[in-house]
């Protein structure tokens, strides 16, 4: 086992894709020299939590991304030296692919659930925004779109599970987004407040 390398929770968005022996992160060795620790110490501890912001891309022998580290966006590598870092690579690689759904007919059959729920875009690099307004006949989808979305989770308009995801159908159709990087998706109001107030709870369930 790679000293380097310690477990961290991955998220994206409010997807927790799960537990991953990954590279150390920059601040991760700031933060063992300060503490004058030996990585692998930390080896098998309990689980950082790291975000990831952009979908990670495989080069020969290495693969990239980006993440969130206290509003910074930090260059992310990993370079596999045996076939069991290989293997977790690529388990880290496809989790990063995470998308809630592909077409609008899986949305369409999906099974309605109880709760709150938001409405949430996905851009470039993983940056979130929220909806605001789910009375959209009160507003001219292609010109007003500007007010409908606030990056601002605060702000976010909460409705239930059908209204949501009819809505994703219809602003989906509405710009012709589907199979698109920009992303429309429904998620727990709970969930993602758990998710940006207190990460670390998320391995609770």
């Amino acid at each position: 086992m790679q000293p380097n390398r310690r477990k961290f929770l991955i998220q994206t968005g409010a997807a927790t894709l799960g537990v991953f022996l990954v590279p150390y992160a920059p601040v991760d060795a700031e933060e063992l020299e300060t503490k004058n620790e030996l990585p692998e110490a930390n080896v098998n501890r309990e689980p950082k939590v790291r975000r990831v912001i952009s979908t990670p891309v495989w080069k020969p022998h290495v693969m990239v991304w980006l993440e969130d580290h206290d509003g910074e966006a930090t260059a992310m590598m990993w370079t596999y030296m045996t076939v069991a870092e290989r293997e977790e690579a690529q388990r880290f690689y496809d989790a990063c692919q995470y998308r809630d759904w592909n077409t609008l007919d899986e949305l369409r059959a999906r099974p309605r659930e109880a709760g709150n729920w938001v409405v949430r875009y996905r851009l470039v690099n993983d940056t979130f925004g929220y909806l605001v307004n789910f009375d959209l006949d009160e507003v001219n989808l292609r010109e007003e779109e500007d007010v409908l979305f606030d990056y601002d989770f605060s702000r976010a308009a909460v409705t239930d599970h059908n209204t949501a995801l009819n809505t994703i159908i219809l602003m989906t159709t509405e710009f012709d987004l589907e199979g698109n990087d920009l992303h429309y998706d429904a998620v727990r109001w709970e969930d993602e407040s758990r998710l940006l107030t207190n990460p670390q709870s998320m391995l609770e369930g």
